[in-house]
């Protein structure tokens, strides 16, 4: 024969094993409406509202996470992008410098070609 003083220990060691991992427990207490059953069913339906509730803030968490991830993730990917790449102004200098040295070239070859080949004598000699 079960006591309400045993149903009571019973619903209060139920209550002791749940956790945030399983909150979908419940007592699902049948029998009819007592001291026992009542708050039974209450706590039942407050298991019922906080799964819902611990379930928004893992979705809220989730999202929350997404959204800090994405800007990270972008100045990340830009700031790997700025040490691969240079600057617009070294690759000004870089373009000026090729160019120069270019144009050093040039003038070089240019004035190679002015000067007279040497003599095929030695000098002194006619």
């Amino acid at each position: 024969m079960t006591t309400p003083l045993s149903r009571l220990r019973r619903l209060t060691a139920a209550a002791r094993r749940i956790t945030e991992q399983n909150l979908h427990d419940r007592f699902a207490l049948v029998g009819p409406v007592d001291e026992i059953k009542e708050p039974g069913d209450t706590i039942d339906a407050m298991l019922v509202r906080l799964e819902r509730s611990f379930a928004a803030n893992r979705r809220f968490a989730a999202k929350a996470s997404h959204e800090l991830r994405t800007p990270l993730a972008l100045q990340r990917t830009s700031g790997n992008d700025r040490r691969r790449r240079p600057t617009q102004v070294q690759q000004v200098r870089s373009v000026r410098t090729g160019l120069a040295r270019r144009d050093r070239r040039s003038r070089c070859r240019a004035s190679a070609g002015r000067r007279e080949p040497p003599s095929s004598s030695a000098p002194g000699r006619p």
